[in-house]
């Protein structure tokens, strides 16, 4: 997908926008809530219901804080780049997380022993392994639950946990909320609204022109 805008309130941003001005390639490939947010943008522009235009205004400030986000990491990476060995870990826990992993077998599988593969990775992530392991099960898990077609149950077998009452335990315990709470907000037009569409597979418009001014409240 390629996307091509202009936002004028973005040259009247903050200074740590400015960076994006000077992009004229960003690859998002790494992060797949901006792909989500943009065909969110196009759905809504498409289909213009009631205070379309403050919606997309609402989705594309959270792309451009995305953006930002991807581009300060891009550069903190050129600058200090991953491990190999902590790369690949991160991308094998992305591909697998269905699957019941370990980090005792993460950790083999890039060389190293238990000990040496976690204090790389909090040195190179800032969390630990275990604690990266759950926070993408957890995003997948909120991903699925937005969409609205599948039981608790079947997202705890889908994104890796051993059971529901698994799941539900260490979704609130890390969030804060229950599953069955959050379930209810993405009920909520506006909430839906807001959040990325997950299913990237789906077609969407082509080809529209959309003007948004800075001031639509």
């Amino acid at each position: 997908m390629f996307v091509h805008f202009d936002y004028s309130p973005l040259r009247h941003a903050e200074s740590r926008l400015m960076p994006l001005l000077n992009m004229n390639v960003l690859s998002v490939d790494s992060n797949d809530l901006v792909p989500g947010l943009i065909k969110q943008i196009l759905r809504v522009a498409n289909n213009q219901p009631p205070y379309w235009k403050k919606r997309i205004t609402v989705l594309l400030d959270a792309i451009l804080e995305e953006l930002c986000a991807t581009s300060d990491s891009a550069s903190r990476e050129k600058e200090h780049p991953l491990p190999i060995q902590i790369a690949e870990a991160i991308a094998y826990m992305e591909e697998h997380l269905a699957e019941p992993l370990t980090i005792e077998a993460i950790a083999r599988k890039s060389g190293w022993s238990h000990e040496h593969f976690t204090r790389m990775f909090v040195a190179s992530i800032g969390i630990s392994p275990k604690r990266a392991l759950l926070e993408r099960r957890l995003l997948r898990a909120e991903q699925l639950m937005t969409n609205g077609k599948w039981a608790i149950k079947q997202i705890s077998y889908g994104v890796g946990f051993r059971d529901e009452h698994h799941f539900s335990k260490m979704y609130k315990q890390i969030r804060g909320i229950t599953a069955s709470d959050y379930i209810e907000r993405c009920k909520d037009p506006q909430f839906r609204h807001g959040a990325a569409a997950v299913d990237l597979e789906t077609r969407y418009p082509l080809n529209r022109h959309i003007s948004i001014d800075s001031d639509i409240k």
